[in-house]
């Protein structure tokens, strides 16, 4: 995002939950999936319904082999589909 100035598509009225949202993103990228759950649960506690950040969790809970996690985690991220944009889908 910063490297190309590129907006983030992320459907969420919570600047602090968007930023929360992508530290977790660039921490993944950066230290791995454990030191980037606590972003995304942040995230969530700041907005209940950011289904991107549910789906972050869920994708850094697979990777660490917790599948229970993942799929509850997923399962919320599909629920919440209405409320994001076209382009998150």
């Amino acid at each position: 995002m910063e490297k190309f100035d590129a907006p983030v598509e992320a459907t969420t009225p919570s600047l602090e939950a968007l930023q929360a949202y992508s530290m977790g993103g660039r921490t993944r990228r950066r230290k791995g999936d454990a030191d980037a759950i606590p972003f995304f649960k942040r995230a969530i506690e700041l907005d209940p319904d950011f289904a991107l950040a549910y789906a972050g969790l869920s994708l850094a809970y697979f990777n660490l082999n917790q599948a229970g996690l993942a799929a509850e985690n997923a399962t919320k991220a599909y629920e919440l589909r209405d409320r994001v944009s076209e382009r998150e889908r």
